[in-house]
């Protein structure tokens, strides 16, 4: 009866051990596998992160320097047709009638379509002795050129406006743009290009001929800007005014950009400051990554918004394709371990049964068989030759 118990005892025993045994290596090999896996999805996580934050970043520059170049070349177009008015007017006023002027200001203006209207605006007494106004403009009205004298009188009195002050203040052959301002005789918003008008014998300034710049055409440039799916476009002029933005109200107010605190007024500093660069903001509650760049010449500043959700987006399908990978390799990992391990447990068993069998004084039982070489072969194969 004793006989009977001890083997009993000594499987149980042993079945605790093997079970121990299983449970030992499993749970040794497995958390260090699924460590190592969390280790390199997050290694690879950052690391896309940081390749699709550097992307973004030379794509929205690249964006930034294009269309700060278009922007410009339609200014610069503007300072050369107003440069060169200048030239025309310094050489030809004193025995060219303002109605002579017609032609040469129709044409200007049908050849160009980011400019609204031009002005010759002459100093007291330039033009003719005892005129103190004469200010001629010509504006698109419809197909046709019109001339008025409504800005040459007291009431307008355009030596006191900006773009007269601003055009007498240059030497010859400069030019500037005016910040945008409204007007209030044509109800929209411009700017204007101003060049002095010079009196070649005497070198003294007469005056200044302008061009006001549509802001439509330049608006038309900033709004065709494609940034990603969510993201959007904005400009400012030297100030922080918003010249053209997706909400329309806060050009009609002239919200100046450190006013807007649902929109980047927390970085409007670095941005008026700055020539160029990038930041973070919260825009409705939202973040956003904001890249901008001076356009050279008038300050102004374009930038560009672009929701930090859809720069995650690709990442975060990524972390998931990671995810189920890692996940598959480790249900096959476990699969391969689990059969490694039962395995190890059958030839323990072999070897539990054989070396009992001798215990008991059996030495006529059947020798163990394995095909293994390692160290449970070996441990076999001693038996074996007991």
């Amino acid at each position: 009866m004793e006989k009977t118990q001890q083997p009993q005892q000594n499987n149980n025993q042993w079945a605790k051990k093997k079970s121990s045994i299983r449970i030992k290596m499993l749970g040794t090999i497995l958390p260090v596998m699924i460590a190592a896996m969390v280790l390199v999805d997050a290694v690879c996580a950052y690391r896309s992160y940081d390749l699709v934050e550097k992307q973004l970043t030379v794509s929205m520059n690249l964006q930034l320097e294009s269309n700060s170049n278009m922007i410009q070349n339609e200014l610069d177009i503007v300072r050369t047709t107003t440069k060169s008015l200048a030239r025309t007017v310094e050489a030809s006023y004193r025995y060219t009638s303002i109605d002579q002027y017609q032609m040469n200001m129709t044409n200007l203006l049908k050849d160009n379509d980011i400019i609204r209207g031009v002005g010759i605006w002459f100093a007291p007494n330039a033009y003719q002795a005892g005129t103190q106004y004469m200010g001629p403009y010509w504006c698109k009205d419809g197909n046709d050129v019109s001339l008025t004298y409504e800005y040459s009188n007291a009431d307008y009195d355009y030596f006191t406006q900006g773009y007269y002050v601003a055009g007498i203040a240059l030497k010859p052959g400069e030019t500037d743009v005016t910040d945008p301002f409204y007007d209030a005789l044509s109800g929209v918003f411009m700017a204007s290009c101003v060049a002095p008008i010079y009196d070649m014998k005497t070198n003294t300034c007469i005056g200044c001929v302008s061009s006001d710049i549509s802001l439509d055409s330049i608006d038309s440039i900033v709004k065709d800007i494609e940034v990603g799916y969510g993201g959007t476009a904005s400009l400012l002029d030297s100030s922080g005014v918003y010249l053209y933005d997706v909400d329309s109200s806060k050009v009609k107010n002239s919200m100046n950009v450190k006013d807007d605190k649902k929109g980047i007024a927390s970085v409007s500093s670095t941005i008026l400051n700055k020539e160029s660069g990038a930041s973070q903001a919260q825009i409705s509650g939202e973040k956003y990554n904001i890249y901008y760049k001076t356009i050279p010449g008038v300050n102004w500043k374009l930038i560009m918004k672009v929701p930090q959700k859809e720069m995650f987006a690709s990442i975060i399908e990524l972390i998931k394709l990671m995810l189920l990978i890692g996940a598959v390799a480790s249900i096959i990992c476990l699969i391969v371990i689990l059969r490694q391990v039962n395995n190890i447990s059958k030839s323990l068993d072999k070897v539990k049964v054989f070396a009992g069998n001798l215990a008991q004084g059996n030495f006529q039982i059947e020798k163990i068989q394995s095909k293994t070489n390692d160290e449970l072969g070996e441990m076999s194969g001693s038996l074996n030759e007991m």
